[in-house]
């Protein structure tokens, strides 16, 4: 996953088409709580930036 890719959240194991959003930046954050991997993440449904696990984001295209 890299900046620019499209993406889905997912839970459990499906995705949800409404909620869909591109990666703005790696999440910068050096004391994640558990060493996870985290990216920020514009939400369109939302208008706003947030950082989320990379384990809850699906790509469904990638950036250039």
């Amino acid at each position: 996953m890299k900046v620019g890719d499209l993406v889905m959240w997912k839970w459990k194991g499906e995705v949800s088409s409404d909620t869909m959003g591109v990666i703005v930046s790696d999440y910068t954050e050096s004391t994640a709580p558990d060493g996870s991997t985290y990216k920020n993440v514009y939400w369109f449904h939302k208008e706003w930036a947030r950082p989320i696990e990379q384990q809850y984001l699906e790509v469904i295209s990638e950036g250039r």
